[in-house]
């Protein structure tokens, strides 16, 4: 994730610490980019019917990882989303027979979490990742959605750049 924030700075030199101020406490705006660095990830399904059972696994590509500045709120909404939501390619199922994400996840998302603004600095940042609502009922298939994804977040490189116009 990469997040860049810019204040206005009065005469004098800028500061690292002045800046994380601002971004800590939401008064300077947000831009941020996300991407996880796995290029691939694994899709076991096992589905058990009355009398019948299938077992299949297939590589497909990772979710995307879409970060957003809340507009009310201190916070950033991360996101783990379909990377083709309406393709060919499904992040929950291989070749067995059973609910697609179509019927499974609303707008294409896996799981939800958030960020405070607070916390940005720190060396690690744990979020818990949770589905966005908790049943489904589509497509001729009804079920629950349960547990989380954690993610935890840690510092690589911070930077700072004064520019005066």
């Amino acid at each position: 994730m990469r997040l860049f924030t810019w204040r206005r700075q009065a005469r004098g030199p800028g500061s690292k610490a002045a800046l994380l101020r601002a971004l800590r406490s939401g008064t300077s705006p947000v831009e941020v980019q996300g991407r996880l660095a796995r290029l691939a990830t694994r899709v076991n399904e096992a589905v058990t019917e009355v009398g019948d059972s299938c077992t299949d696994a297939l590589f497909a590509g990772p979710p995307d990882f879409v970060v957003r500045r809340q507009r009310k709120a201190p916070r950033l909404s991360v996101f783990l989303r379909s990377f083709d939501i309406a393709g060919e390619a499904d992040m929950l199922r291989a070749r067995c027979p059973g609910p697609s994400q179509l019927d499974v996840l609303p707008a294409g998302v896996l799981a939800r979490g958030t960020i405070a603004l607070r916390d940005m600095g720190q060396r690690v940042v744990p979020v818990v990742m949770a589905p966005t609502v908790p049943a489904f009922s589509r497509g001729g298939y009804s079920g629950e959605r349960t547990g989380g994804v954690p993610l935890t977040l840690r510092l690589v490189a911070s930077d700072v750049t004064i520019e005066r116009f």
